[in-house]
């Protein structure tokens, strides 16, 4: 389970309350591609914003 001080970090990093799991295998990939948190977030949402761009509006 997150502890409150880690949910308010990945809050602000990731803007929303995501699943425990997932917050997991974000890090895990970050960590075994050895970059931030914040830079493989924003490399996910541009790759589905290029692959959806309909919802575009939607999350930003």
């Amino acid at each position: 389970m997150l502890t409150q001080e880690r949910e308010q970090e990945y809050r602000k990093v990731f803007g929303v309350k995501l699943p425990e799991d997932l917050i997991d295998r974000i890090r895990a990939r970050a960590e075994e591609e050895n970059i931030p948190i914040r830079d493989l977030v924003e490399r996910i949402f541009r790759t589905y914003l290029q692959e959806h761009p309909s919802r575009q509006g939607r999350l930003l």
